[in-house]
């Protein structure tokens, strides 16, 4: 009496969990397909000048040529 009262409980449960467990492979497969991606686009030298702040300082100086020691002073 007790297992027919919970079925539909546990039956939905399932229902649910196979939804979530579908969703979070979907998204795991979305960062998946994006970060690599994004790594194929970084190996061209156009798109990283284009769309990467740090590649457009490379070789520049830097304007803080002071250096700090461990205790703080300039």
């Amino acid at each position: 009496m007790i297992k027919t009262r919970y079925r539909p409980y546990e039956e939905k449960f399932i229902l649910f969990s196979d939804y979530v467990e579908k969703t979070i492979k979907k998204i795991f497969i979305l960062v998946l397909i994006l970060l690599i991606g994004i790594q194929f686009l970084l190996s061209f030298e156009s798109f990283r000048k284009e769309f990467i702040p740090v590649e457009k300082m490379e070789g520049s100086a830097s304007k803080f040529h002071h250096t700090i020691d461990y205790i703080g002073r300039i």
